[in-house]
């Protein structure tokens, strides 16, 4: 059981790796003013391209779950008559987690990048996270 436990922790160490939010904002600014083709190189191609507001967006986007064990520790006291006894008790619950992100880059008539938003938590917005982030 530990080691899918620590599988499992090493695959979410692995998706989010180093990433931030901060990484997420610095490689979608440094992709406007850049031909749409920069974005797909980043990040590969979109989900989807419509337009909203007249202007022509390109989607990326994901969800996906995962369910990891989780170690819980229940410690008890009591007494039988008058001698006191304590004891420590160790389990595993299983949680699931939900990840998800959605990424949006708006571009202009030659197809430039010109303002992007994106939405969601850090598990699922790791793996783009990850390729956005800058090069030193």
């Amino acid at each position: 059981m530990i080691r899918i436990s620590l599988a499992a922790l090493g695959l979410v160490a692995t998706l989010s790796g180093c990433t931030t939010f901060s990484n997420m904002d610095k490689g979608l600014d440094a992709l406007q003013g850049q031909p749409i083709e920069a974005a797909f190189a980043k990040m590969g191609m979109p989900n989807s391209e419509g337009v909203l507001a007249g202007q022509k967006v390109y989607i990326w986007s994901n969800a996906y779950s995962m369910t990891m064990p989780t170690p819980q520790t229940t410690n008890y006291q009591g007494t039988v008559g008058t001698t006191p006894y304590s004891g420590t008790a160790s389990t595993t619950a299983w949680k699931t987690s939900e990840y998800e992100c959605t990424i949006r880059l708006f571009v202009d008539e030659r197809e430039r990048i010109n303002n992007y938003d994106y939405s969601g938590n850090i598990g699922g917005c790791g793996t783009y996270s990850s390729r956005l982030k800058p090069r030193r």
